[in-house]
């Protein structure tokens, strides 16, 4: 299976305003930062609407799949309101790549599945209270062997166990797992029963079935949703 950006980047370079395209290498290696312009000075209202709207194509083309762009996209994004000119510059050297390897595609390869080729598999999995104090909860969507989506984000919500923060990841899988299989059924992969793995006998169980207790009331409503998708 292929993905391809292609017909989004030349939608792109046609609708922004880029002068001078040319070859260009990686614009910025991961682990290098940008700075932003601490100057107090008068902001061109013009110059503000153009950067941020080739910002948001360049942050569509980048979670569309172009994740060799990602670093460099997200230094930009860091300076919407306080850019440089250099920072337009990164901009349009950002386009000029994404040009000139507008043919670069995502494959996965059917070899490498996990159970079987062309379906997805999901795996969640939550940290309450890590290093930093904070629990936090993420996921990832597999398909033959790669990585097709991932989240990870703290929790917005008080978690008085690992329990909660466990099974808010697998329902925050379960949202995104929906979605990704209307979007192969639509594409022409038809899905089996998608399996989503965790690690948390607890949430397995209250998935499987529902056991009102004075510890597990209070997520009702989230576990009804990942309940609803059983088989």
């Amino acid at each position: 299976m292929n993905w391809s950006t292609k017909r989004a980047i030349v939608e792109a370079v046609a609708t922004l305003n880029v002068e001078n395209l040319h070859a260009a290498k990686v614009p910025a290696p991961v682990g290098s930062s940008t700075t932003k312009n601490e100057r107090s000075e008068n902001k061109d209202i013009q110059l503000t609407s153009t950067y941020l709207s080739r910002q948001g194509s360049l942050n569509w083309i980048g979670q569309l799949g172009r994740i060799d762009c990602l670093t460099p996209i997200s230094q930009a994004g860091s300076v919407m309101t306080s850019r440089k000119p250099s920072h337009i510059a990164k901009q349009s050297q950002i386009i000029s790549y994404l040009n000139r390897t507008s043919d670069t595609t995502l494959t996965w390869d059917t070899n490498n599945h996990l159970t079987k080729a062309n379906q997805l598999t999901y795996y969640s999995d939550g940290s309450y209270i890590g290093e930093s104090l904070d629990s936090r909860m993420g996921y990832v969507g597999v398909l033959n062997g790669g990585a097709v989506v991932s989240e990870s984000k703290l929790t917005k919500f008080q978690c008085s166990g690992v329990f909660d923060v466990e099974e808010a990841a697998a329902a925050l899988a379960a949202k995104d797992l929906i979605y990704r299989r209307q979007f192969l059924i639509e594409f022409g992969y038809p899905q089996e029963q998608t399996t989503l793995f965790c690690d948390n006998a607890a949430t397995i169980q209250f998935t499987e079935k529902q056991l009102i207790t004075s510890l597990n009331k209070h997520i009702m409503a989230r576990g009804a949703y990942t309940r609803s998708l059983q088989a």
